[in-house]
């Protein structure tokens, strides 16, 4: 019987040793993330290069060789998620391999950070945020939430050595820690009012925001927008080269929502820039199969149908409605409803009541979502609306709602990605 190691084995065992040292498990890492400033949870924040230093964050990446990664990177205001995986699954049938950073998550934070499909495993997430308090510490920086997820990010591709990286813009455009790369095509999605009181109170500030991803010699693809934003759009990309305007008719057949219709008129566009050639046949396939987490979600629950959909803004709220009116014919719907403060939310309302059989307000986010109660006082003071209630407790509203659902009736979560993870969460726990 041997008791003493091979020199080898003592070699590996100090090599596992330091590993260990720089490990962080999963359940800290979060714990240490949410220590973090995260501009995901404030309502009101100054949106300017005083707080959004993407020199700073440059520096702090110096050691990270993340410019040698080739990007698509992705701004708007509705639909960013949908064009994004639709971009990064055609590459993956065609045999790439695809980094892609999303947000937010609606189950876990892994979910912003995947490799072909497949999230960041925990123990991969726990070992890079280690490294980033240890480069926190060693150097003295600040980072953000949102800014530590998309170093974690990139460190993750580059480990894997992808062919490219699809990104999703964060906030805005311009000062979005994302727009430190230089990508090999940009797009911008569905542009409306959102976030006024952070990107600013007209769409001529906000398109400037979002249109600021854009960089010279980058061919920049536009996404599907209403007539007067399009005017807009015209004025500001006025003397740039490489703008191209997503059409065609390629899926106006296809029986689509109108929403994953022009996301996918978005993608094709994109990857035809960047490929040259798309395999219609397959990209079809996979926009006929395509399904997200949180994205027109529909499950089945005790024998009840519900539908999830984290649609924030008027446009995707209309289009929701009009999915539901297509795919569930003769049913009538209940919603429950939460909303945040930075949203156009009289307009948002307007469009779910509308279509709405009976409504149930809540609160999912205590700093930036209004109380049921107020959803309520606003609602009534669109119109007059009488099966309305409140509850404020979002778990007890939806276990309430659902056990009243009739036969006829489909639950209808939506108003918030926050209200969306809360009870998808609480159902899958």
């Amino acid at each position: 019987m041997r008791f003493l190691p091979r020199e080898s084995e003592i070699i590996f065992f100090i090599f596992s040793f330091q590993d260990i040292s720089k490990y962080m498990n999963f359940k800290s890492a979060v714990l240490y993330l949410e220590s973090l400033k995260s501009y995901e949870d404030l309502r009101k924040f100054k949106y300017s290069e005083d707080f959004f230093d993407l020199k700073r964050l440059k520096n702090f990446l110096s050691c990270v060789d993340y410019e040698k990664l080739r990007y698509i990177h992705v701004a708007g205001s509705k639909g960013k998620g949908t064009t994004c995986r639709l971009v990064s699954d055609y590459l993956r049938a065609k045999n790439f391999k695809v980094g892609l950073f999303i947000s937010p998550h609606i189950f876990s934070v892994t979910e912003r950070i995947s490799v072909n499909g497949v999230s960041i495993s925990e123990n991969a997430f726990g070992r890079y945020v280690a490294e980033v308090k240890r480069l926190v510490e060693k150097n003295g920086s600040y980072i953000t939430y949102f800014e530590a997820l998309f170093v974690i990010a990139l460190m993750w591709f580059l480990e894997k050595k992808v062919d490219y990286v699809v990104l999703e813009v964060g906030l805005g455009g311009r000062l979005d820690a994302t727009n430190i790369i230089r990508p090999i095509v940009s797009a911008l999605t569905f542009v409306e009012k959102e976030h006024t009181d952070i990107l600013g109170n007209s769409l001529t500030k906000i398109l400037k925001e979002k249109l600021g991803i854009r960089k010279k010699g980058v061919p920049l693809v536009v996404g599907i927008q209403k007539p007067f934003v399009y005017r807009i759009i015209y004025e500001i990309v006025k003397g740039w080269s490489k703008v191209f305007f997503a059409g065609g008719v390629e899926f106006a057949s296809s029986g689509y929502s109108k929403s994953l219709t022009e996301n996918s008129l978005l993608a094709f566009c994109v990857l035809k820039i960047l490929l040259k050639k798309v395999d219609v046949d397959v990209f079809l396939k996979i926009v006929g199969g395509f399904k997200m987490a949180g994205r027109f979600d529909v499950r089945e629950i005790t024998g009840k149908t519900i539908v999830f959909d984290i649609a924030h803004t008027p446009a995707s709220i209309k289009n929701l409605d009009e999915a539901l009116k297509r795919v569930f014919v003769g049913k009538k719907f209940i919603f429950l409803v939460s909303v945040m403060k930075d949203k156009n939310v009289k307009s948002m309302l307007k469009n779910i009541l509308k279509n709405a059989d009976k409504i149930v307000f809540t609160s999912s986010h205590s700093q930036r979502g209004f109380s049921g109660k107020e959803l309520l006082k606003i609602a009534g003071g669109i119109f007059s609306y009488g099966d309305a209630s409140y509850h404020e407790d979002p778990i007890m509203a939806f276990k309430s709602s659902l056990k009243s659902l009739k036969d006829d009736q489909i639950l209808v979560v939506t108003g918030s990605n926050f209200l969306v993870s809360t009870i998808l969460k609480f159902l899958v726990r």
